[in-house]
C-alpha cells in the first residue's frame, strides 16, 4: 500500500502538469461546434461508442426499475409504485405511461447523436421526460407527502428491502464486478502491446465489457444520492466531455506519464482532473469512429503512442476502484469480497458508510441508526433521486446538445 506521503513526494513534479479542474458536465466552453478537431466531438455522452441513446432510454429504466419494483432479476417486487396506486390509481397509471412513453421517445433517436441532437426527434424526446419529470417532482412526490391511505407506513415500508435488494445492490454489484473485468482486459492491453501480441479482439474484449459496466453505471442513475454524490463518485467516473487538449497535454509528458505507469489507478484517481478519469476516459481508448463518423468501431491495434495504453491501464483502474468502492458503501466492508477490501485498502477509499453500509439507512427507515425519520422520508429521498435523472436527461444530456449554436 502507497502512503499518503508517497504521493505528496510527486506532487511537486506534476503540479504543473497535473490538471485540476471541477467536473466536466458544466464546463459549457467544451461543447464541441465542429470547427476544433482537438475538443471532444460534443457535449455529449458515449460519443466513440455511439451509446448515447442507450445510456438515456437506460437512465429512465433506472427510474422504471425504482418505482415499480422491477429487479435486475426479472421479479417484480413491493415498490413506491403500490403506495401510489393506493392513493391515487389514475396517477400510478400516468407515471407509468410516462415512463415507458419517455423510452419509447429517446429511442427513436438515431445514433449518432451528435448529427441528430439538434433535430426534431430529440425535441419531442426531451418533451416527453420532462413530462416524467413533472409528474415525479409534483403530484408524486405530493402524494408522499400530504396523501395519506390506511396503510400507508406499510406499504412504504415493504417497499424499502426489495428497493435495496433486488434493485440498487444488484445493479451496483453487477456494475463493479464488469469495471474488475475491463481493468485486467486494459491491463493485458497494454502487456500484449509490449509483446508485441495485441490483437483487434483483445480491445474488441474490452469494448464489450465497457458496454456491460456502462449499462449497470446508466441503470444506476436513478439513485446517485447517498454515496454517489458524498464521495464525489459519479463526477469521478462519469463527467464528460473528455479533456482532449489536456490529454495530449499530458501524454506527452514523460515524467507524469512515468509516474502514472508507476502508480496507477492510485496516481490517476488522486491527481487527475474528472475530465480526464471515468467511463469516457477509457471509452476514448478503446472505440474510435469510422472515417464518416457514422459507426463505432473497435480501436485499431494502432496507438500514437505506447503512453496511451499506460493511461488506458491506469484510468481502467481507478474505474474499477471507484465502482468497488461506491458498491461497499451500499453494502458495508463485510459483505465485500476480500479481494476487493484489499483492493479499497491499496487505494486509501473508505468511508463511515462502509461501517454497516448506507443501504441500512433505508431498510431499517424509522429506527435507530437509520438517517431516515420514517419510510416516508426515504420515499421522498427515492422519488427526488428518480426525478433529478429526469430532469438531467431531458435539459442537460439532450438539452444542452439540442440548444447548441451552430
Amino acid at each position: 500500500m502507497k502512503s499518503l506521503l508517497n504521493k505528496s513526494l510527486f506532487a511537486c513534479l506534476i503540479m504543473a502538469a497535473t490538471f485540476s479542474f471541477t467536473s466536466c458536465k458544466d464546463d459549457k466552453n467544451d461543447l464541441w461546434t465542429g470547427d476544433d478537431d482537438n475538443a471532444d466531438r460534443n457535449y455529449i455522452e458515449s460519443p466513440y461508442a455511439l451509446n448515447s441513446v442507450k445510456d438515456f432510454a437506460d437512465n429512465i429504466r433506472s427510474i422504471e426499475n425504482v418505482y415499480t419494483g422491477k429487479g435486475l432479476d426479472g421479479t417484480v417486487n413491493a415498490s413506491i409504485s403500490d403506495y401510489i396506486k393506493a392513493y391515487n390509481p389514475s396517477l400510478d397509471q400516468q407515471v407509468r405511461a410516462a415512463i415507458a412513453n419517455s423510452i419509447a421517445k429517446i429511442e427513436a433517436i438515431k445514433e449518432p447523436f451528435y448529427s441528430t441532437a439538434r433535430g426534431g426527434d430529440t425535441q419531442t424526446a426531451i418533451d416527453a421526460v420532462n413530462v416524467l419529470e413533472g409528474l415525479l417532482s409534483g403530484e408524486v412526490h405530493e402524494s408522499l407527502t400530504s396523501g395519506n391511505v390506511a396503510n400507508k407506513d406499510a406499504l412504504l415500508e415493504a417497499a424499502m428491502e426489495p428497493y435495496v435488494n433486488k434493485v440498487v445492490i444488484p445493479t451496483y454489484k453487477g456494475m463493479a464486478e464488469e469495471a474488475y473485468k475491463l481493468s485486467e482486459l486494459c491491463t493485458a492491453i497494454l502487456e500484449k502491446y509490449d509483446a508485441k501480441t495485441l490483437s483487434e479482439s483483445d480491445i474488441k474484449a474490452a469494448c464489450d465489457v465497457w458496454l456491460a459496466s456502462r449499462e449497470y453505471w446508466e441503470k444506476s442513475e436513478a439513485f446517485l444520492f447517498g454515496p454517489a454524490a458524498e464521495h464525489n463518485i459519479d463526477p469521478h467516473i462519469d463527467s464528460w466531455p473528455l479533456a482532449k487538449t489536456k490529454l495530449e497535454i499530458m501524454l506527452a509528458n514523460a515524467d507524469q506519464m512515468a509516474v502514472i505507469e508507476a502508480q496507477g489507478g492510485e496516481y490517476v484517481g488522486s491527481f487527475l482532473g474528472y475530465g480526464l478519469l471515468g467511463y469516457h476516459a477509457v471509452e476514448y481508448m478503446i472505440f474510435q469512429l469510422s472515417a464518416d463518423g457514422k459507426t463505432s468501431l473497435t480501436h485499431s491495434t494502432e496507438y500514437k503512442s505506447r503512453a496511451e495504453l499506460v493511461y488506458l491501464a491506469a484510468v481502467a483502474e481507478d474505474l474499477r476502484n471507484q465502482a468497488i468502492y461506491l458498491y461497499a458503501c451500499w453494502v458495508g466492508q463485510d459483505n465485500i469480497p476480500s479481494e476487493w477490501a484489499a483492493i479499497l485498502e491499496d487505494a486509501e477509499l473508505g468511508s463511515a458508510d462502509m461501517t454497516r453500509g448506507y443501504a441500512y439507512n433505508f431498510v431499517n427507515a424509522g429506527k435507530a441508526g437509520s438517517i431516515f425519520v420514517n419510510a416516508q422520508q426515504a420515499a421522498e429521498e427515492i422519488i427526488n433521486g428518480c426525478a433529478d435523472i429526469a430532469d438531467e436527461v431531458a435539459n442537460t444530456k439532450m438539452g444542452t446538445p439540442h440548444g447548441a449554436k451552430d
